[in-house]
């Protein structure tokens, strides 16, 4: 089991406390011996690895579920439903059948819209279309009638391509802006995400900042194609990171725990 990491800001400490787990399930063409060679054959299986994911969450119960990496989603929407959750599932563009879920409990929430975000129809960019999507939901909590706007999503992998990650994380908080002012009675906004993102990343800071514009943060590569294609968003968000206790680097590249980012990295890896 995992452990429950509570957000350090309340949106409204009167309301019960909600539980969210954000999962990436790892999708099948890389569930590899190459990949994970400490891991054993019959662990990386399919069927064992979806039969432990779904116990996973139904003994961590979290009200609202938001998965990435996920692949043969049949499986898990019989297997989230049986477990009393609506389940929204999108797939990307790229026919990879891997996808995105968010789910929630049905005995607690309704929903009220859905959207699919592709993030390709962000920029005429070649090379900023690839093919990553969310998944919006804005739902109604059935005993205390407060509405949330849940998004999951799962950014560009490649460490050195911060700005694809930047433009990504602008162009979900423009729609994400547009929803809010259309709407306009979303009490909360909630992103559950892999988003392949160090702390102190441009990308994390914009989500963050609660900045108009990631032109304005960004630093690194690619600054001017980057501050072209986010020029025409908006955004009026800022969130709060529930792992936020854990992401203070001081100005010597270090963890709190003393830890190098690197250093940190090569102990994940063995």
């Amino acid at each position: 089991m995992k452990k429950v990491v509570y957000c350090v800001k309340s949106l409204d400490p009167s309301k019960p406390r909600i539980k969210v787990m954000s999962y990436n399930f790892l999708v099948y063409h890389h569930a590899t011996i190459n990949s994970f060679p400490w891991a054993t054959g019959d662990m990386l299986w399919f069927d064992r690895r979806s039969k432990m994911i779904l116990n996973e969450i139904r003994t961590s119960s979290p009200d609202i579920l938001c998965c990435q990496e996920v692949d043969k989603h049949e499986t898990y929407v019989k297997g989230l439903t049986a477990l009393g959750y609506k389940v929204v599932y999108y797939p990307k563009p790229d026919g990879t059948g891997e996808g995105g879920i968010v789910a929630f409990k049905n005995d607690n929430f309704d929903l009220i819209e859905q959207h699919y975000l592709s993030m390709n129809d962000g920029t005429t960019n070649k090379d900023y279309q690839r093919n990553h999507i969310a998944t919006i939901c804005i739902i109604r909590n059935k005993q205390y009638d407060y509405i949330l706007c849940v998004t999951n999503t799962h950014l560009f992998y490649l460490g050195s391509r911060d700005d694809i990650r930047t433009f990504q994380a602008a162009y979900l908080l423009h729609k994400l802006t547009e929803i809010k002012d259309r709407l306009g009675n979303i009490d909360g906004f909630i992103i559950g995400a892999d988003l392949n993102a160090y702390p102190t990343s441009n990308c994390l800071k914009f989500l963050m900042s609660g900045e108009s514009n990631a032109g304005n943060i960004y630093r690194g590569n690619n600054v001017e194609t980057l501050k072209e294609i986010v020029k025409p968003y908006t955004n009026s968000l800022a969130f709060t990171s529930a792992y936020e206790q854990y992401h203070v680097m001081n100005a010597g590249g270090k963890w709190a725990d003393g830890l190098t980012v690197d250093q940190r990295a090569s102990r994940h890896l063995r």
